[in-house]
């Protein structure tokens, strides 16, 4: 027995060890003050006040409980009101990094009165006598946390889909990466917290690896957190940069439309103010990477820009110096060895379908052929160059 007793102990000093350390990587990292990193800079406070408080809670009050005397001292209803607030300063975390807007004071501050609330039915339970009054806290306070964990999932996943459908949009690979990486942190941080009330009622030992694979866990967010800080900045000024474009192709359409219409007997009119429209729609259809469609046809983008088949034709011969089918396969390709070098482990057939090809073996003849190679031994070759 003394030496689980030991052990506990020794996961609860090096948790405190730990805990210190990743704060002060959140506290001490060096990074631009600038406008873009805003939201960057808060959701970095936020965990490095939660690892603070993680490091007090296993130094300060872990070592003043008797090993044997874990009830009685009441101790679950102090580890239920420190790891709520800790769960609420993660969620806030990613949620803010999801949705800019989200961590209001407002809404920190209706946080904390739940918070407030469960010390407080915590504090009677200790003072409390009466069995039956004892079990009715207890089971109030329980239910706080599963509580808080479906509001967070409500909170969580819309903002992030909404999110994720603009990044898609607009074909950005690291804000994708980056999106993801939130999802997988945040579902492993609601994995820990739907476990944690079970853990808290649950024999020593198990705490003890419980607190272990939850080091691992922070330390695996802590270390990405800090990688992703490195190109944050530089996708989230891309991705401001095409909604700005985007939305002014929009408003430019949205407000020559009906004089496109309107002059459609005027055949020198309408040649003039559809071509300013009609580069603004395909400039659209290409920024939302619609070449990327399986059933991508020159009439199907004749129709989506509101013109003829014959003048798209003119038009790539014109503007490209080449046919439609010969820019569309220049512009797949182009995006195939972006996803080559960023993606090595994707075979052909996944960059084929995911670029708009039918299948891989079609996208090798036709990477053949615009390239002299193919394409899987172009990316050995590239890789070989890095080396």
């Amino acid at each position: 027995m003394y030496g689980v007793e030991n052990f506990y102990y020794f996961v609860v000093y090096a948790g405190f060890g730990v805990y210190l350390i990743l704060a002060a990587m959140m506290i001490f990292l060096r990074t631009q003050r600038t406008e873009l990193l805003k939201a960057y800079h808060r959701s970095r406070r936020l965990m490095a006040i939660g690892f603070i408080l993680c490091s007090l809670h296993l130094f300060i009050v872990f070592p003043h409980i008797d090993f044997y005397d874990y009830w009685e001292s009441n101790r679950p209803y102090i580890d239920i009101t420190f790891s709520y607030v800790v769960t609420i300063l993660f969620n806030h975390t990613f949620i803010h990094l999801v949705d800019h807007d989200f961590s209001t004071l407002k809404r920190r501050i209706l946080d904390l009165i739940g918070w407030a609330l469960l010390a407080i039915l915590s504090g009677l339970n200790t003072m409390s006598e009466s069995p039956i009054y004892h079990l009715l806290l207890t089971i109030a306070a329980a239910l706080m946390f599963p509580g808080y964990i479906i509001l967070t999932i409500i909170r969580f996943y819309p903002r992030f889909n909404r999110q994720m459908k603009q990044v898609e949009r607009f074909n950005l690979p690291n804000a994708y990466n980056f999106l993801l990486w939130i999802r997988h942190s945040m579902n492993l941080l609601l994995i820990v917290e739907a476990i944690l009330l079970p853990i808290i009622f649950s024999p020593m030992i198990l705490k003890a690896f419980f607190m272990i694979a939850l080091m691992v866990i922070n330390g695996y967010i802590t270390f990405s957190f800090i990688n992703f800080m490195r190109i944050y900045p530089k996708h989230k000024q891309l991705y401001l940069d095409k909604i700005q474009l985007v939305t002014k192709l929009e408003e430019y359409a949205a407000a020559h439309l009906a004089d496109v219409f309107r002059i459609k007997e005027d055949t020198t009119s309408k040649k003039k103010i559809l071509n300013e429209m009609q580069e603004g729609l395909l400039s659209m259809w290409l920024i939302e990477n619609g070449y990327r469609e399986p059933d991508t046809t020159i009439s199907k983008v004749a129709q989506i820009i509101h013109t003829n088949r014959s003048y798209l034709m003119q038009y790539f011969k014109q503007k490209y110096g080449m046919s439609f089918t010969t820019r569309m396969n220049q512009l797949r390709l182009e995006d195939a060895k972006q996803l080559m070098l960023e993606n090595k482990e994707m075979t052909m057939a996944e960059i084929a379908f995911q670029i708009g090809y039918a299948s891989g073996s079609y996208f090798t003849h036709v990477f053949s052929i615009y390239e002299g190679v193919a394409p899987a031994k172009w990316r050995v070759e590239q890789q070989d160059n890095e080396i």
